[in-house]
């Protein structure tokens, strides 16, 4: 609304009281704006960590196989990460210190994934729980991986305070690729959690792919 009137008195009763309804009918459009982004946008991300949930990963994931099946993309690849004994973090701390373990971890995630020259296309979620997965489009499996090792060293690294708490994690991540481990997005899903079990079973805080370490 833009006022051109120079002079106090050009605004008599009726006008205030036009000018105040618009006011206020401008102010609830904007409420209503406002409230309907809030709730597309957390319809899509996770309320704790900030990073996309289940069901956005799952949409963007299917997207890109079907590029790369189309040829118009070369390649993708996609991380699992999963938090090593977090139980014992909710168990112990209790699951306040949890939470804030996730956030933190989310946000180192975000901040390595920034730095990769595809940043803005790389899709970043909480999968579930305290399992993490990263799309990777456009990057091969030695690009996956080097962004892998990246975030596995720095998660041991990172020490994590929490009221009077210093805590210390590790993550163990699996790594796969589209076209050389899987043609479709369940497949690729499959292969890297095949991957990350392995990195469990074979002791933790490490990156493996589905057939080796």
């Amino acid at each position: 609304v833009v006022l051109t009137q120079k002079s106090e008195a050009s605004f008599d009763k009726q006008r205030i009281k036009l000018l105040e309804w618009s006011a206020e009918l401008l102010a609830g459009s904007l409420r209503r704006l406002f409230d309907e982004a809030a709730i597309r946008r957390q319809a899509r991300q996770d309320g704790l960590t900030n990073l996309a949930n289940r069901r956005t990963f799952d949409t963007l994931l299917a997207g890109e196989i079907d590029r790369v099946r189309l040829g118009l993309s070369a390649e993708c690849s996609l991380l699992l990460a999963d938090l090593d004994h977090f139980k014992s973090v909710n168990d112990l701390h209790g699951h306040p210190a949890g939470d804030e373990v996730l956030r933190v971890i989310a946000q180192l995630m975000r901040d390595y994934v920034g730095r990769m020259r595809v940043g803005e296309r790389i899709v970043l979620a909480r999968y579930g729980g305290e399992e993490m997965a990263v799309l990777l489009p456009g990057v091969g499996l030695a690009g996956a991986l080097r962004l892998a090792e990246e975030i596995r060293a720095a998660v041991q690294q990172r020490t994590i305070h929490f009221q009077e708490k210093s805590l210390g994690v590790t993550i163990s991540l699996g790594a796969a690729s589209c076209p050389q481990h899987a043609l479709t997005s369940e497949a690729i899903v499959t292969a890297a959690d095949r991957a990350l079990y392995r990195a469990k079973s074979e002791g933790r805080n490490r990156v493996c792919l589905p057939s080796s370490c």
